[in-house]
């Protein structure tokens, strides 16, 4: 299934180029473990999927930075709004589609109602 959901991915990002995102499913941004807020936890379960020991359903929100990949400076990004008060980029502080072209474009937040155009 992942891989059918990458490649839809893929396609759509080759499709449109740079003229929009190609996500369909909303997100917050930070929100690694999809629990509908960003927390400690989420830091760590980035830092777990990283080494290997853990996963990623929504690669967008781990990309905490926005820098369209998902690295340890993104577990980094998280822990500074957590603690030095470090700006979220958008989608944040609710659900929203992510606003830059990136490979990242699947999401599983389903406490994130469907938009609809």
């Amino acid at each position: 299934m992942k891989r059918i959901c990458l490649f839809v991915c893929l396609f759509v990002v080759v499709s449109l180029g740079a003229q929009e995102s190609p996500d369909i499913n909303p997100f917050i941004r930070g929100d690694v473990n999809l629990d509908a807020r960003v927390g400690i936890a989420d830091a760590v379960q980035l830092v777990e999927a990283l080494f290997g020991a853990g996963r990623l359903d929504c690669p967008d929100a781990a990309d905490s930075n926005d820098d369209g990949s998902v690295n340890i400076t993104d577990a980094l990004s998280i822990l500074a709004f957590l603690f030095q008060g470090a700006a979220m980029p958008a989608p944040w502080p609710g659900c929203g589609l992510d606003p830059t072209l990136d490979p990242s474009c699947y999401c599983l937040a389903t406490y994130c109602p469907a938009f609809s155009e």
